[in-house]
């Protein structure tokens, strides 16, 4: 997964959180391992399977705890590895996956932080780019500039 991929999916988590709150559900009913995320082949929508057994765990107190860590796993697993970003994103969402109180909407603001560092890098390779063209144009006229006077 690239970081537009893993942007994609994420968000579509977030998306999938935030309907839980439309409808006063706890999101911590949300079955969030791999094999339960489904994709919507038409929309592209993302969709998981809300059990509300999960919610009386013998182990309440670590309800979150761990929830996310199949999902991190699988993340790591499936970034791509030459996509800076990617990696960047991949491994927050792991280590802070960890953490007793997870939210997601911290997660979310991370990714787009890293968003903007993307775009950043983007604009100034492209500026790199542009200043390249700008000094071969500069460095053509000068030599032909010299030329015209060799010649007359």
């Amino acid at each position: 997964m690239t970081f537009q991929d893993l942007q994609e999916f994420l968000y579509g988590i977030s998306r999938i959180m935030k309907s839980a709150d439309e409808f006063l559900l706890p999101y911590e009913g949300f079955f969030l391992k791999p094999q339960y995320i489904y994709r919507d082949l038409e929309t592209e929508e993302l969709y998981c399977m809300y059990f509300p057994a999960l919610l009386y765990q013998n182990n309440q107190d670590n309800v979150s705890v761990g929830k996310y860590r199949e999902l991190a796993d699988f993340l790591l697993d499936k970034t791509d590895h030459k996509d800076e970003h990617a990696v960047n994103t991949a491994y927050q969402f792991y280590k802070m996956s960890k953490e007793v109180f997870f939210s997601f909407e911290a997660f979310i603001s991370f990714m787009e932080r890293e968003e903007l560092l993307l775009q950043a890098e983007k604009k100034r390779i492209e500026n790199k780019k542009n200043e390249e063209k700008i000094y071969a144009n500069t460095f053509d006229a000068i030599s032909e500039y010299d030329n015209k006077k060799l010649i007359t």
